[in-house]
């Protein structure tokens, strides 16, 4: 959450499994996360 109480949202975006899990673990107590595998995937979310 942020300072002014609005929830941060993030989307990752990566072909490796991996980091996709490590990422979104890393991040999963500070924001809302997202993860695609590729950049057709991303579009379609943010779109």
């Amino acid at each position: 959450m942020r300072k002014d109480g609005t929830t941060l949202r993030v989307l990752i975006v990566d072909d490796e499994p991996l980091i996709l899990w490590g990422l979104s673990r890393f991040l999963e107590n500070r924001a809302v996360v997202k993860t695609v595998a590729t950049a057709e995937e991303a579009f379609d979310e943010i779109g």
